[in-house]
């Protein structure tokens, strides 16, 4: 059996999470990219710190609450958006990314960014439509 070490335990790689990306996510995240040079660099420490804090077996809570928010609950998964943290950029300006929690998977859902001055609640129902394709 493979080990993989995640912040200074060590689990089974068969309890590790699965990231999965829907292809709207995906066109989003590659323009995003394209206007900010670290979004790829936040996604990656992002699946990091989720490895931890969305474990399956042993959970340990390492996103601080005003920068992850819970949208939907339900029996089946949970929707959250996180601010996602991107070198070069202030707080207020850092692309919010939606996804969904269901066991051991994770999928991405959609990435925006309140430089373009999006509607939070429209985005979020647009999240919740795009979770049924997977779930």
């Amino acid at each position: 059996m493979n080990w993989r070490l995640t912040a200074g335990r060590i689990f089974p790689i068969y309890l590790m999470l699965e990231f999965l990306e829907h292809p709207k996510f995906q066109k989003q995240a590659a323009d995003l990219q394209r206007r900010f040079l670290g979004f790829n660099k936040g996604i990656a420490a992002a699946r990091l710190i989720f490895e931890v804090h969305f474990h399956p077996v042993n959970p340990s809570p390492k996103i601080a609450p005003g920068k992850l928010h819970c949208i939907l609950q339900s029996e089946n998964y949970v929707v959250w958006k996180l601010e996602l943290a991107v070198a070069g950029l202030k707080s207020k300006q850092y692309p919010r990314v939606w996804f969904a929690v269901s066991g051991a998977r994770i999928l991405f859902l959609c990435a925006h960014t309140h430089i373009d001055n999006y509607d939070d609640g429209e985005k979020s129902k647009e999240a919740l439509e795009l979770v049924r394709d997977f779930f």
